[in-house]
């Protein structure tokens, strides 16, 4: 089966009207569901997933360093929301209007009472005529770290006061 994300009519024509506006989308909220227990195919004109298990505010929205109009928006599922399957995903504008729906590998989320247990990120990738009209936005109070996140930004020169040994050489 091949995965995959698309916009949504009503997603379409935010973009549209946004662009026409010389407004901005807000994408503030992600949801995830099990396909009622089937794997699901993602329709332009679906305003809801066949059964969402859990929904919550987007961990981070940004922009592709290489590709100005290609976004990702970012889940963070913790280890307490489990005993479901991960079929299907969704991204929900400031207006709880379907900007994107997608389909996502079969992946078992299971409790801690059987044996393992863990917080799932789930990104969704997307691609807008107009990168202008996408509101980029990372919440303090919501934003998780994830250690991929961790490895790429935060680099011993940032934590050691005065820089590193070799940066002070080349001072």
């Amino acid at each position: 089966m091949d995965f995959k994300t698309i916009h949504t009519e009503y997603g379409l024509q935010l973009m549209a009207a946004a662009e026409a506006a010389n407004g901005t989308i807000n994408l503030v909220e992600m949801a995830v569901g099990d396909g009622n227990g089937n794997p699901t195919a993602p329709s332009p004109n679906q305003s809801s997933l066949a059964r969402e298990m859990y929904r919550a505010a987007v961990n981070r929205v940004y922009q592709d360093p290489s590709d100005n109009t290609r976004f990702t928006a970012e889940l963070v599922v913790p280890a307490t929301e489990a005993g479901f399957t991960l079929r299907e995903v969704a991204v929900f504008d400031d207006q709880g209007g379907m900007f994107v729906v997608g389909t996502l590998p079969e992946t078992y989320k299971p409790h801690a009472s059987e044996g393992a247990y863990a917080d799932t990120v789930v990104r969704v990738e997307f691609i807008v005529s107009n990168a202008s009209v996408i509101t980029l936005q990372v919440d303090p109070n919501v934003a998780v770290a994830t250690q991929t996140w961790i490895s790429n930004n935060v680099t011993a020169a940032a934590l050691i006061p005065g820089g590193t040994t070799g940066q002070v050489l080349k001072k």
